[in-house]
């Protein structure tokens, strides 16, 4: 099974509709080429790495809370209040807040592009190699 293989199996498996995933090989990469394109103005504040991590784990916090109410608008057994469009509209934001911070930590020098690529093209294997393992499982 290919890698773009278990991504369409993940895809179906987390509901298409609600979250939507390229199986593409190179969509890591393209979003990287993006993040290098983001041209974000110098702040007319002075930010240090501790402001700059405190926000991402303010930001991290945030993220685990609406992916937390997507599952559960999509999910029976813990319902919420928040329909999955406004669930999945806070993630995004939520996602977009977070990006903020870290490209303003890639702005710092906290950040090792390489070293991300790197292991987010491990991560991608592993997870597709346990999808596999799955499929052969029967799960």
């Amino acid at each position: 099974m290919t890698i773009a293989e278990c991504l369409k199996r993940l895809q179906v498996m987390l509901d298409e509709r609600a979250f939507p995933i390229q199986a593409d090989e190179n969509a890591l990469l393209k979003a990287i080429e993006v993040l290098r394109l983001v041209n974000l103005p110098e702040p007319d504040f002075k930010v240090d790495a501790v402001v700059c991590m405190l926000s991402a784990m303010e930001e991290s916090a945030e993220i685990t809370q609406a992916a937390s109410k997507v599952i559960r608008s999509i999910t029976p057994g813990n319902p919420t209040p928040v329909s999955r469009l406004d669930a999945k509209y806070r993630l995004n934001i939520e996602i977009g807040d977070l990006l903020c911070v870290l490209l303003m930590a890639d702005k710092l020098g906290l950040i090792d592009r390489r070293l991300i690529v790197g292991n987010c093209a491990g991560k991608m294997k592993r997870w597709a190699e346990r999808l596999q393992g799955m499929e052969e499982n029967g799960e």
